[in-house]
């Protein structure tokens, strides 16, 4: 168990965010289908990223722990058809979130000073926007497998689904991801004002 802990060397509550996080979101698709986690699914990594700022190499990993539970549980029906390709495929797809995790770290920034609300609203369009480019990407690269990108998680929600019509299943992703990235921002800040870190500015 040491040598684990040394050779990774990371905490357990990144190994239970990045987990967390990915099963959260399969509640977002069928047979669950509940369009609120969809919203909260990417609150836990994305606060432990911006809390602990986690060396590149091992965001990059916690990443694709997040996209690896997230895909191996929503892609379960897959198993019935191979079990090998199923695992194999979601080890795949798990690339793209570990790169936008990556990404995140890099945005969101570790400086309380600069978590203002104009900062927090910066750092979670650039991440919302670096989701729906791994998310693009992922439909498109090697012929593509576009499923269970964020934005399906809303479609029972007729008015937020609705929004696709102005740009698509992209525009809907991005709004749910800079939700949850914004929300989790919003409570690091809170965490850092009840610690005294930084005094609270509107701004």
């Amino acid at each position: 168990m040491r040598g684990v802990r040394k050779i990774l060397g990371i905490p357990m509550t990144g190994w239970l965010c990045a987990g967390g996080s990915g099963l959260i979101l399969t509640l977002g698709f069928a047979p669950f289908s509940q369009p609120v986690a969809g919203w909260i699914g990417l609150i836990p990594i994305a606060y432990y990223g911006q809390r602990q700022q986690p060396h590149p190499r091992d965001a990059f990993f916690l990443g694709w722990l997040f996209g690896f539970s997230h895909f191996l549980t929503s892609l379960s029906w897959l198993q019935t058809v191979t079990i090998p390709g199923w695992a194999v495929l979601s080890a795949y797809l798990a690339v793209y979130p570990a790169l936008w995790f990556a990404l995140w770290v890099r945005f969101s920034g570790s400086d309380p000073e600069r978590m203002t609300s104009a900062g927090n609203i910066r750092h979670a369009f650039l991440g919302a926007s670096a989701w729906v480019v791994a998310e693009w990407l992922r439909g498109v690269v090697f012929t593509g497998f576009g499923w269970n990108s964020l934005g399906v998680s809303q479609g029972n929600l007729l008015l937020i689904a609705q929004s696709a019509d102005l740009g698509g299943g992209l525009l809907v992703s991005w709004v749910v991801a800079f939700a949850g990235l914004t929300l989790a921002l919003t409570a690091r800040r809170f965490e850092l004002e009840i610690r005294g870190s930084q005094k609270w500015r509107p701004r």
